[in-house]
């Protein structure tokens, strides 16, 4: 376990030579991670602006500037029947979660096998606005990319959100680890 000074250190020194002021707090489940708020609390007093890429299932930091909220759906339920069970037991959203709270946007990462009618009553149980709602197509690869845009930015349309792309799997393809 890295020690939250050394992170904070890190980050400075290499933002100081950047000029990046925005930091993204992601991978996995990030409020799953023990002193995230106390992360943010030194980092937010260093100026810098957090974004959180989470899946809504706890709270967030109060000095998150920028919640991205991307749910747990039942498409996305493991075979696996322990795992099964765990990810059933922990997809619901924290109460605290709303659209009336500027700071969240909503991403649903739509395969063909998503119910849209489960992805829109998130949406609208949330009452978050269109303009800061995505649709993105699931991919592993680029080729996935290419061939599962079309579909989801015209239910994009369909629907008044927004669409994006996966800039990562494009260009990365697939590969662990980037």
């Amino acid at each position: 376990m890295v020690p939250l000074d050394e992170i904070v250190s890190k980050i400075r020194e290499l933002s100081s030579s950047t000029g990046i002021t925005d930091i993204v707090i992601t991978g996995g489940e990030p409020t799953l991670q023990n002193n995230l708020d106390v992360l943010c609390q030194q980092l937010k007093s260093f100026g810098y602006t957090l974004h959180i890429e989470t899946n809504g299932t706890r709270a967030v930091p109060d000095e998150i500037d920028v919640i991205v909220c991307s749910p747990k759906l039942r498409c996305s339920t493991p075979l696996d029947k322990k795992l099964a069970v765990y990810h059933e037991d922990n997809r619901g959203l924290h109460p605290s979660l709303s659209g009336s709270d500027k700071r969240l946007y909503l991403k649903f990462v739509l395969a063909f096998e998503t119910d849209l009618d489960e992805v829109l009553t998130l949406q609208r149980s949330l009452k978050c606005p269109d303009e800061r709602t995505y649709f993105m197509p699931e991919a592993l690869r680029s080729e996935d990319i290419v061939r599962n845009s079309t579909r989801v930015w015209e239910l994009a349309q369909e629907h008044g959100v927004k669409f994006s792309s996966r800039l990562h799997v494009l260009t990365w393809n697939g590969e662990r680890g980037r």
